[in-house]
């Protein structure tokens, strides 16, 4: 691989240890991958950092970039984490995870990424058309390639981290053109719930693989976008999908497709009784301050009788906050959590089975949990409470 004169300095040492350590990295997966070089990036976002997924070993090695000098030198953000950023007890995740989520923030902290705890980092800092980043988090990496058009590969947490570090990332995948070329023509009928399309997101995913998906009559909501592209990038791999309107034409081409339709009875199944369910989920990906007022619009009149999460950013919540919107929601006995998510939660050990949710990526990951989970419509959730 070519390295100009400044990455060689970089992954010799004269930038220190925890520089090398990191350039190596992204140099390693670039060859594994075919890349002849590296390119700059101007935000780097680092998922897998609940405490949950990491574990000790993550947690040491982080510590031990911090303790070296580690710095970014980009813009960096980092996924939610395993609790409630500000109130431990809202999710009681238990004092020995408490402790190890928050050494997980100070290092991170001190290396310079800014505590978003989101898996939306586009509400806080929006990408340009062909910007080119290093994301990890599937759904935030399929937003950004689907609709705003920036260039950005599905990086691991390490990676990202590493990138982050070097403001570096690798030259391939789909930073380059040639690769951002659909796979799949698919044509969606019968359906209008942003839940819906979720699910329609997970049938998609199963289907197409690591493929590139062109949906020619796609959703019109920024919620059903969301779900869907979370969803098709959780069953799949999918990290671009041509959104018919929405994705940049300059972006992507048109390949050999393969025809697939989608409609009601393919996603019916994922759909089930959720009156007896102890936890109603909303909220994967992050919810926007409109989405929050359009929930609360549906809800009005309501007091709910069961737990409700509402995942959010503080980011969010403070816009939200401000506007007096949380504090309505609240009233209705829903509890807010802000910066973590049911997926990297220990959700497993808090006596929770069975689950309603909006969100098929939450749907696809607590069933692998062992959960026993269901769909709602979006529509439905006021019947739910």
């Amino acid at each position: 691989m070519f390295l100009n004169r400044e990455e060689e300095r970089m992954i010799n040492g004269e930038y220190g240890e925890a520089v090398s350590e990191a350039m190596k990295i992204v140099v390693k997966v670039g060859e594994v991958l075919g890349a002849d070089r590296l390119i700059p990036i101007t935000h780097a976002h680092a998922s897998g950092i609940s405490y949950g997924t990491i574990g000790e070993p993550g947690l040491h090695w982080l510590k031990t970039l911090s303790a070296r000098g580690a710095k970014v030198r980009v813009f960096s953000t980092i996924n939610p984490i395993g609790m409630d950023i500000d109130d431990p007890n809202k999710i009681p995740v238990g004092i020995e995870f408490y402790k190890k989520q928050i050494e997980v923030l100070k290092a991170l902290s001190s290396m310079g990424f800014n505590v978003t705890v989101t898996c939306t980092p586009y509400y806080i800092r929006t990408p340009s058309k062909k910007e080119h980043l290093a994301w990890g988090e599937s759904s935030a990496v399929a937003y950004a390639n689907s609709v705003l058009g920036a260039y950005t590969n599905r990086e691991g947490g390490m990676l990202a981290i590493a990138a982050a570090i070097t403001g570096r990332t690798y030259y391939a995948g789909l930073h380059l053109e040639e690769n951002r070329i659909t796979t799949h023509r698919v044509k969606v009928t019968g359906i209008s719930d942003p839940a819906e399309w979720s699910a329609v997101g997970l049938e998609i995913g199963e289907i197409v693989g690591n493929g590139t998906p062109r949906y020619v009559n796609p959703p019109i909501s920024e919620t059903s976008l969301k779900l869907l592209l979370a969803a098709s990038a959780a069953s799949g791999s999918i990290a671009l999908s041509v959104i018919e309107g929405v994705t940049p034409r300059d972006t992507y081409r048109e390949g050999t497709e393969e025809k697939i339709e989608v409609d009601e009875k393919s996603v019916t199944k994922y759909f089930g009784d959720v009156s007896d369910a102890e936890l109603l989920f909303h909220g994967c990906p992050h919810v926007s301050v409109d989405e929050l007022k359009l929930l609360n619009d549906r809800i009005k009149g309501v007091r709910s009788g069961k737990e409700v999460w509402i995942a959010v950013s503080p980011h969010v919540y403070n816009i939200a906050s401000s506007m007096g919107l949380t504090k309505d929601i609240e009233r209705k006995g829903i509890k807010l959590v802000k910066g973590t998510c049911s997926v990297v939660t220990p959700i497993e050990k808090l006596g929770i089975r069975k689950v309603a949710t909006t969100s098929a990526k939450t749907y696809f990951y607590l069933k692998r949990k062992g959960l026993d989970v269901w769909l709602v419509r979006v529509n439905d959730i006021k019947g739910v409470l």
